[in-house]
């Protein structure tokens, strides 16, 4: 029965949010920080040294579905329920302004950064895209994307691999798992 068991010696348990917990990532440039997203709109950061717990950000109105560093760590950028994706400097306490833009009319379902291409980002959404930004024009007045790309089905993720920022993975509704080579070279047009 669930009252026999026994937890682990050495295993410390935090309950962060009673909501769903989205996505966990440890900071580039700290080790030591534990950043986590939640369905109730918070972005939080465990201190693990210590074990403090603090809200870096939160928007009660949404719900936070993703998260992902730049190289550097000092940048935050996150997907939302909505359709949209921010970028928090992490460096600010309680940065209540956001850059926030909508790139999808359905959920956003994750972000992730290019660590070789800085100022690319790619996100997947439930309307069956993968879509490659440039950072600095898209948190402009106009919102224009790199490269999209459909899917057969909703995208459930989509991240660039840290070593070389040329590769990227996605997963899908369809059960596929696709890897792609050389993404960033726009005469490639097989995807």
């Amino acid at each position: 029965s669930s009252s026999d068991w026994k937890e682990p010696e050495g295993i410390t348990q935090i309950r962060p949010s009673t909501n769903t917990i989205s996505t966990i990532k440890t900071s580039p440039s700290d080790g030591t920080k534990l950043y986590l997203s939640c369905y109730d709109g918070s972005i939080r950061v465990l201190d693990l040294a210590s074990q403090h717990l603090s809200v870096l950000w939160v928007d009660p109105q949404e719900y936070i579905t993703g998260i992902d560093f730049d190289s550097t760590g000092n940048s935050l950028f996150f997907s939302t329920g909505s359709g949209c994706v921010g970028i928090l400097d992490v460096r600010k306490k309680n940065d209540v302004n956001p850059t926030v833009i909508q790139v999808h009319e359905k959920k956003t379902q994750c972000v992730s950064t290019n660590w070789q291409n800085p100022h690319v980002f790619c996100t997947s959404s439930l309307d069956d895209t993968v879509v490659l930004w440039d950072a600095r024009n898209s948190f402009s007045s106009s919102v224009v994307p790199l490269r999209t790309f459909t899917q057969r089905r909703s995208v459930t993720s989509a991240y660039f691999n840290k070593q070389d920022g040329s590769k990227l993975v996605t997963t899908c509704y369809d059960d596929f798992i696709r890897f792609y080579d050389d993404i960033l070279n726009p005469t490639r047009n097989d995807l």
